[in-house]
Protein backbone atom coordinates (compact mmCIF):
# COMPACT_ATOMS: atom_id res chain seq x y z
CA UNK A 1 0.00 0.00 0.00
CA UNK A 2 1.31 3.44 -0.89
CA UNK A 3 2.02 6.14 1.69
CA UNK A 4 -0.88 8.30 0.54
CA UNK A 5 -3.44 5.52 1.03
CA UNK A 6 -1.97 4.58 4.41
CA UNK A 7 -2.16 8.21 5.51
CA UNK A 8 -5.76 8.58 4.33
CA UNK A 9 -6.85 5.44 6.18
CA UNK A 10 -5.11 6.54 9.35
CA UNK A 11 -6.49 10.08 9.01
CA UNK A 12 -10.06 8.81 8.69
CA UNK A 13 -9.63 6.74 11.84
CA UNK A 14 -8.00 9.49 13.90
CA UNK A 15 -10.24 12.34 12.70
CA UNK A 16 -13.36 10.24 13.32
CA UNK A 17 -12.21 9.40 16.85
CA UNK A 18 -10.80 12.77 17.91
CA UNK A 19 -12.21 15.37 15.57
CA UNK A 20 -10.11 17.86 13.65
CA UNK A 21 -8.93 19.79 16.70
CA UNK A 22 -8.04 16.72 18.75
CA UNK A 23 -6.17 14.94 15.99
CA UNK A 24 -2.47 15.46 15.49
CA UNK A 25 -0.55 14.96 12.29
CA UNK A 26 2.14 13.13 14.25
CA UNK A 27 -0.40 10.59 15.49
CA UNK A 28 -1.78 10.12 11.98
CA UNK A 29 1.70 9.62 10.57
CA UNK A 30 2.54 7.18 13.37
CA UNK A 31 -0.63 5.13 12.77
CA UNK A 32 0.12 5.09 9.06
CA UNK A 33 3.74 4.13 9.77
CA UNK A 34 4.88 7.01 7.63
CA UNK A 35 7.36 9.77 8.39
CA UNK A 36 5.56 13.05 9.34
CA UNK A 37 7.60 14.82 6.67
CA UNK A 38 6.00 12.53 4.09
CA UNK A 39 2.55 13.51 5.37
CA UNK A 40 3.28 17.19 4.74
CA UNK A 41 5.01 16.48 1.43
CA UNK A 42 1.84 14.75 0.19
CA UNK A 43 -0.86 16.95 1.78
CA UNK A 44 0.90 20.24 2.69
CA UNK A 45 -1.32 20.89 5.74
CA UNK A 46 -3.59 19.28 8.29
CA UNK A 47 -6.57 20.99 6.63
CA UNK A 48 -5.76 19.50 3.23
CA UNK A 49 -5.25 16.07 4.80
CA UNK A 50 -8.65 16.40 6.49
CA UNK A 51 -10.37 17.37 3.23
CA UNK A 52 -8.69 14.48 1.42
CA UNK A 53 -9.67 12.03 4.19
CA UNK A 54 -13.33 13.10 4.01
CA UNK A 55 -13.26 12.79 0.20
CA UNK A 56 -11.65 9.36 0.48
CA UNK A 57 -14.26 8.20 2.96
CA UNK A 58 -17.37 9.59 1.27
CA UNK A 59 -16.38 8.79 -2.31
CA UNK A 60 -15.88 5.15 -1.40
CA UNK A 61 -19.49 4.85 -0.28
CA UNK A 62 -21.04 5.87 -3.62
CA UNK A 63 -24.14 7.21 -1.85
CA UNK A 64 -24.95 9.66 -4.64
CA UNK A 65 -24.65 6.91 -7.27
CA UNK A 66 -27.05 4.69 -5.32
CA UNK A 67 -29.56 7.54 -4.86
CA UNK A 68 -29.31 8.25 -8.61
CA UNK A 69 -30.02 4.59 -9.36
CA UNK A 70 -33.06 4.64 -7.07
CA UNK A 71 -34.41 7.74 -8.79
CA UNK A 72 -33.84 6.36 -12.29
CA UNK A 73 -35.91 3.26 -11.52
CA UNK A 74 -38.98 5.49 -11.32
CA UNK A 75 -40.49 3.60 -8.40
CA UNK A 76 -43.34 5.07 -6.36
CA UNK A 77 -42.41 7.55 -3.62
CA UNK A 78 -42.61 5.08 -0.69
CA UNK A 79 -40.14 2.71 -2.35
CA UNK A 80 -37.79 5.58 -3.22
CA UNK A 81 -37.86 6.87 0.37
CA UNK A 82 -37.36 3.37 1.82
CA UNK A 83 -34.47 2.78 -0.60
CA UNK A 84 -32.87 6.12 0.27
CA UNK A 85 -33.09 5.37 3.99
CA UNK A 86 -31.63 1.89 3.43
CA UNK A 87 -28.79 3.36 1.37
CA UNK A 88 -27.95 5.87 4.10
CA UNK A 89 -28.21 3.32 6.92
CA UNK A 90 -26.03 0.87 5.00
CA UNK A 91 -23.47 3.63 4.41
CA UNK A 92 -23.40 4.42 8.12
CA UNK A 93 -23.05 0.76 9.03
CA UNK A 94 -20.28 0.12 6.52
CA UNK A 95 -18.37 3.29 7.44
CA UNK A 96 -19.36 4.61 10.88
CA UNK A 97 -16.52 7.11 10.58
CA UNK A 98 -18.68 9.21 8.24
CA UNK A 99 -21.16 10.08 10.93
CA UNK A 100 -18.45 10.60 13.55
CA UNK A 101 -16.51 12.97 11.30
CA UNK A 102 -19.66 14.93 10.44
CA UNK A 103 -20.70 15.18 14.08
CA UNK A 104 -17.21 16.08 15.31
CA UNK A 105 -16.81 18.77 12.65
CA UNK A 106 -20.21 20.24 13.42
CA UNK A 107 -19.78 20.12 17.19
CA UNK A 108 -16.35 21.72 16.96
CA UNK A 109 -17.94 24.48 14.89
CA UNK A 110 -14.97 24.08 12.64
CA UNK A 111 -14.42 26.56 9.85
CA UNK A 112 -13.89 23.44 7.74
CA UNK A 113 -17.48 22.23 8.22
CA UNK A 114 -19.11 24.05 5.30
CA UNK A 115 -16.34 23.47 2.79
CA UNK A 116 -15.29 19.97 3.71
CA UNK A 117 -18.27 18.08 5.06
CA UNK A 118 -21.28 19.94 3.70
CA UNK A 119 -19.57 20.45 0.35
CA UNK A 120 -19.29 16.67 -0.02
CA UNK A 121 -22.79 15.89 1.26
CA UNK A 122 -24.68 18.72 -0.46
CA UNK A 123 -24.89 16.93 -3.84
CA UNK A 124 -26.62 14.00 -2.10
CA UNK A 125 -29.13 16.33 -0.44
CA UNK A 126 -29.68 18.20 -3.71
CA UNK A 127 -30.39 15.00 -5.63
CA UNK A 128 -32.83 13.80 -2.99
CA UNK A 129 -34.46 17.23 -2.93
CA UNK A 130 -34.99 17.16 -6.71
CA UNK A 131 -36.44 13.65 -6.59
CA UNK A 132 -38.75 14.44 -3.68
CA UNK A 133 -39.94 17.59 -5.47
CA UNK A 134 -40.79 15.45 -8.50
CA UNK A 135 -42.87 13.08 -6.36
CA UNK A 136 -44.63 16.10 -4.83
CA UNK A 137 -45.37 17.60 -8.25
CA UNK A 138 -46.86 14.29 -9.44
CA UNK A 139 -49.04 14.14 -6.32
CA UNK A 140 -47.32 11.04 -4.87
CA UNK A 141 -46.20 13.00 -1.82
CA UNK A 142 -47.87 15.86 0.00
CA UNK A 143 -46.38 19.21 -0.97
CA UNK A 144 -43.75 20.41 1.48
CA UNK A 145 -40.26 21.86 1.40
CA UNK A 146 -38.24 19.14 -0.39
CA UNK A 147 -35.02 20.18 1.39
CA UNK A 148 -36.64 19.62 4.77
CA UNK A 149 -38.01 16.29 3.53
CA UNK A 150 -34.51 15.24 2.40
CA UNK A 151 -33.10 16.24 5.79
CA UNK A 152 -35.80 14.21 7.53
CA UNK A 153 -34.90 11.14 5.50
CA UNK A 154 -31.25 11.55 6.45
CA UNK A 155 -32.27 12.11 10.08
CA UNK A 156 -34.23 8.85 10.09
CA UNK A 157 -31.19 7.01 8.76
CA UNK A 158 -28.89 8.61 11.35
CA UNK A 159 -31.34 7.86 14.17
CA UNK A 160 -31.66 4.24 13.04
CA UNK A 161 -27.89 3.91 12.92
CA UNK A 162 -27.51 5.36 16.42
CA UNK A 163 -30.11 2.93 17.80
CA UNK A 164 -28.28 0.08 16.10
CA UNK A 165 -24.98 1.16 17.63
CA UNK A 166 -26.43 1.34 21.17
Amino acid sequence: MKSKEKLLRAAVKVFSEKGFSGASTREIARKARVNPVTLFRIFNSKEKLYAAAVDYLISGLEIRKQIDTLAERGEPAPEFIAGAIKTLVDANLSAPEVQRIILNTTLEQSKLAPAVVLGRLLPIFQRMQIDLFGYMERGELRKADPLIAARLIVSVAVFHYQLYEL
